[in-house]
């Protein structure tokens, strides 16, 4: 992510790519915008009253971002599987979110949530030779004296 609380954070695990595919939703017009502006100029549009397919104003829908997610992360785990090597991915909750509800098999919509993803937790995922799963989520905010 480019968001200086993701990039902050990646910063611990010595980042050595950026995969623009795992960024945020992309919330178009509404990227940055105050949510009084937005409020004020978009009433009741938020990521939770979204149809499946309807689009942010000049951004993705819920089907685009998901289907964005989910084709990164086959891809990621095909590039780890069977590599012997560890992989750390930071990123944003509502990616992690699409990533949890991969891995458990579980149907994914915007409109319901399944996972309360909060600012700063991690999650591991183990990738396994033909299948996923999660060997935990944690609550540990990671701050700068973890950085050290």
């Amino acid at each position: 992510s480019t968001l200086d609380r993701s990039s902050a954070a990646s910063d611990v695990y010595k980042r050595q790519a950026y995969l623009p595919q795992f960024r945020e939703v992309n919330n178009g017009v509404l990227a940055g915008m105050a949510n009084e502006r937005a409020d004020k100029e978009y009433p009741g549009l938020y990521w939770r009253t979204l149809d499946f397919d309807e689009h942010y104003p000049g951004g993705e829908s819920p089907r685009e971002f998901y289907d964005r997610i989910s084709a990164a992360w086959g891809d990621l785990v095909t590039s780890v599987r069977g590599s012997g090597k560890d992989a750390a991915l930071v990123t944003h909750g509502g990616v992690i979110n699409v990533i949890m509800h991969i891995v458990d098999g579980m149907p994914y919509s915007n409109q319901t949530p399944s996972f309360c993803i909060g600012n700063a937790e991690y999650t591991a995922v183990e990738v396994q030779a033909h299948s996923c799963c999660v060997l935990f989520r944690n609550a540990c905010r990671i701050s700068a004296t973890h950085a050290a």
